[in-house]
């Protein structure tokens, strides 16, 4: 603990029994108050942000793929590691387009 001028500064932390307990109940308190403020204002601003639609930044990521050309190179007869090398892509996103592609199909 700091003395500061003849005073305990940390009187109430350094206290024994129910005034310690007491300080870090209120204190604890306070933190979780704090947090709960914090969190509530932050789901403000996201449903804000979602409001607006088409300018939201919560719209989700773009695309990497075109489906319209996946499906041509694909009616073309390459594979997925051919498309996926022309797109400049990972051959797992071939394949889970192609997946969903054909599951919407059935």
């Amino acid at each position: 603990s700091v003395r500061v001028g003849g005073l305990n500064r940390n009187h109430w932390a350094d206290a024994p029994g129910m005034p310690r307990r007491l300080f870090f109940t209120i204190l604890s308190s306070s933190a979780e108050f704090e947090a709960s403020i914090r969190a509530e204002r932050q789901r403000e601003g996201i449903d804000a942000a979602k409001a607006k639609g088409a300018d939201s930044p919560f719209r989700g990521r773009p695309p990497s793929i075109d489906a319209a050309i996946v499906e041509k190179l694909r009616r073309d007869g390459l594979g997925a590691s051919a498309i996926a090398k022309q797109l400049g892509v990972a051959r797992s996103s071939v394949y889970r387009y192609l997946g969903t592609a054909q599951s919407s199909v059935e």
